[in-house]
């Protein structure tokens, strides 16, 4: 995926037809639901729904096209709306300006409006009467007003009314809140119409009883916690509204909401539904902006931070609240705990560095060397493959500063959803994103955030490595302006389709199996958009482009002619021109097209086959709140060495191996060590029981502090543990435990295998 930073942010993400709402939204912080990839490369390894099944009652016709409702006007399109699938309507939201303008006036409005009111009140939690697609005509046509003011024009306060008693009526209706996929379905598009009609203040009430009725039997039902989640989007723009700001300010019941649902559904750390959890915090954390809420507010933002941690499996909701108060109430950073939040996150996120070449630099997580070289191999073959296709000359487009690319790399898909957002702003429902700023800006740095494939441990991976980076070529070599100029038109099919064929080349054997078993015309391929769904952007899109470098290259070198030059309304007179003439063609070439093994390595080494990348900054010497520590006099590499010594720790500060140390009491912190002896494979380390609460910070061959450690478990209280595996052996491990609060009678173990 190609984005301008900070740019596209999914707000709601429940199918294509969510990021309709995007743009609307210009924070860094939107409400989101991780790894539902609805706009990504990796669907089919976390998918576990079908978009939009069909509700009971009368079958819904799947065949329709946009001039199917361009046609329609009053109970004529009432009538087609409710007898369609939902999916029909997803194209409404890609109308342009004069297509809006016929579709969506005021009377077209007003008489779907009058219709969700009349269904609304005899809702049965089933939807047999086309309440979602009405609904989603509702908000494809204020999303389009909102893209395009001057063609849409003004609705009147007559819809305003309709809509209000519509969404009255069905959230005062009990079968509303039924616990099912079916309901949930409706339910999550009419909590977004609250804010796609700017009711945000009005419904305040709908989003306290979403979060207070919000229990155990939600667990199983995906599109119920997309609705739930649907409504933090109404508190999250409902900032931008002064009435309901002082809604909130008159009363603040939904603050109490928000903190009650993060004190009483952490049992959704880890499982699918986690970003419900989360962005209860973050929403609560955004009303900080507010000064006559700030002490309450703050006063819950401390509780969490106290009861959560950078290192634990609540480290997102650290950050999450970390981020909000670095946001909205930096000045008092220092009575959160979180000063120097972004440089703390990024030390603990991305603490290695490799230059592969003077226009390729890394950042990662946790990589051995010779994964880093693996990466930086299979980039540069990519890099003179891109420019032989193409033919570029190695020729970079007018303007574009862009002489470097930044990539970086997360440990797993987790860390990417954790860290990624906090750091770089970009939305982490995806399989890994490129982010290419402003490429006019000689200051702008180009950046390509992806992670390791974690699920195919111990094979190593790097989830889309070669499809992002195609997405850097295309646009310094080919994609004139900024991605927003180059989606001015329809460069989908071109954009995605190039970086699968570019990264595949002739081996795509799901695109080709999918090129047996169904047909879609060239010519709607061609005007594919991000609301087209994953198989039509990413498959489809990877077979129009191999058939066009195949059957028609002349065309090719033309279309990209015009990408160079900035003449994207000549491209899609060309593309117009080319209309459905290939599409006879195309059809007998699917028959005929074959995948091929392109020879190309789809893995790295292995963890643990070369030596670990070191990490830069190890140390913060200006960091004013950094005591001397103690250092190691010794060899840690020899094992004849005794080990360090610490006079501070008034005992013997060697560990044996899987054997307690107890009685442990302090108000500061004490030091010991264990030697791990060659061929161990894994060192662990707990601290249990006793009073007060005490951190424990782990590093090899060095002494750690709280600014510079390997690994560390800082929970409240002293159910701490810390695991480190791979090449841990003929080294020393150093450990200081460190008092929070002060401690009494704690113990620490540490074992190796």
């Amino acid at each position: 995926m190609r984005t301008l930073k900070l740019s596209v942010l999914t707000i709601t993400l429940l199918s294509a037809n969510a990021y309709a709402e995007i743009g609307k939204a210009k924070h860094d912080h939107a409400p989101v639901k991780p790894m539902e990839k609805t706009m990504a490369h990796a669907l089919e390894k976390h998918s576990t729904m079908q978009l939009n099944r069909a509700s009971r009652g009368t079958p819904k016709l799947a065949e329709c096209s946009v001039n199917d409702f361009l046609n329609k006007s009053g109970r004529q399109l009432v009538s087609l709306l409710k007898s369609v699938e939902p999916t029909c309507t997803y194209d409404l939201f890609g109308l342009d300006a004069t297509q809006g303008r016929q579709m969506f006036t005021e009377a077209n409005m007003k008489v779907v409006a009058d219709e969700v009111a009349a269904l609304a009140s005899r809702y049965s939690d089933r939807d047999t009467q086309g309440m979602e697609q009405l609904v989603l005509f509702l908000r494809a046509g204020y999303y389009t007003q909102y893209s395009y003011p001057d063609a849409i024009g003004d609705y009147s306060s007559a819809l305003e009314q309709s809509v209000r008693t519509g969404l009255n009526r069905f959230f005062q209706n009990g079968n509303a809140y039924t616990v099912s996929d079916e309901n949930g379905k409706v339910l999550r598009e009419i909590v977004t119409l609250i804010d796609s009609s700017e009711l945000n203040a009005e419904f305040i009430w709908v989003v306290k009883r979403l979060l207070s009725g919000y229990d155990r039997t939600y667990k199983d039902s995906y599109y119920m916690n997309v609705a739930v989640n649907n409504g933090f989007t109404v508190l999250f723009r409902g900032h931008n509204n002064p009435d309901f700001v002082q809604r909130v300010k008159n009363d603040k019941t939904i603050l109490g909401e928000l903190f009650s649902f993060y004190q009483n559904h952490q049992n959704l750390l880890g499982t699918d539904n986690q970003y419900v959890l989360e962005n209860s915090v973050r929403e609560l954390g955004r009303f900080l902006q507010h000064s006559s809420l700030k002490e309450g507010v703050g006063k819950s933002l401390k509780e969490i931070l106290r009861e959560t941690s950078l290192e634990g499996d609540n480290a997102a909701l650290w950050l999450i609240a970390g981020s909000m108060v670095d946001e909205y109430d930096q000045a008092n950073c220092k009575e959160y705990g979180v000063c120097n939040f972004t440089k703390t996150v990024e030390q603990k996120a991305l603490p290695q560095k490799h230059t592969c070449s003077p226009t390729l630099k890394m950042r990662s997580q946790h990589l051995f060397s010779d994964q880093n070289d693996w990466a930086c191999e299979q980039l540069a073959d990519q890099e003179a493959y891109f420019h032989q296709v193409l033919g570029t000359g190695k020729q970079p487009v007018a303007n574009d500063e862009n002489k470097d690319l930044e990539l970086v790399i997360f440990d797993s898909s987790k860390d990417y959803q954790t860290f990624s957002g906090m750091l770089f702003g970009n939305d982490t429902n995806n399989g890994g994103m490129y982010l290419e700023g402003n490429p006019a800006d000689p200051n702008n740095q180009a950046r390509f955030i992806a992670y390791e494939a974690d699920w195919m441990r111990p094979d190593f991976a790097i989830w889309n490595l070669r499809h992002e980076y195609v997405h850097y070529l295309d646009g310094r070599f080919n994609m004139a302006g900024d991605f927003g100029r180059a989606m001015t038109q329809k460069t989908v099919w071109w954009t995605e389709g190039l970086a699968e064929y570019i990264a595949n080349r002739d081996d795509n054997e799901d695109a080709v199996a999918l090129a047996k078993v169904k047909k879609i015309p060239l010519s709607t391929i061609f005007n594919n958009d991000y609301n087209s769904g994953t198989e039509r952007i990413y498959r489809w899109g990877y077979l129009a482009v191999r058939f066009m470098f195949e059957r028609h290259r002349n065309d090719i070198n033309q279309i990209v002619t015009m990408f160079r030059q900035d003449k994207y309304e000549e491209y899609a007179d060309y593309m117009r021109s080319i209309g459905t003439r290939y599409d006879v063609e195309w059809s007998a070439w699917l028959e005929s097209v074959q995948s091929i093994d392109n020879g190309l390595d789809e893995h790295g080494p292995q963890d643990g086959t070369g030596n670990p990348s070191e990490p830069t900054d190890p140390t913060d010497p200006t960091d004013p709140t950094d005591p001397t520590d103690p250092t190691d006099p010794t060899d840690p590499t020899d094992p004849t060495e005794p080990g360090p010594t610490d006079p501070t720790t008034p005992m013997d500060p060697v560990l044996v191996n899987d054997q307690w140390r107890s009685g442990l009491t302090s108000d500061g912190k004490m030091y010991f060590y264990i030697f791990v002896p060659q061929g161990s494979s894994a060192v662990y380390f707990d601290l249990w029981g006793g009073e007060g609460d005490a951190d424990i910070y782990v590093s090899p061959d060095n002494w750690p502090s709280e600014h510079s450690y390997e690994k560390s478990s800082t929970y409240y209280g002293n159910s701490d543990s810390i695991q480190i595996y791979g090449d841990v052996g003929n080294r020393y491990y150093h450990v200081m435990i460190k008092a929070k609060e002060a401690f009494k009678d704690v113990s620490i173990r540490a074992s190796f295998r």
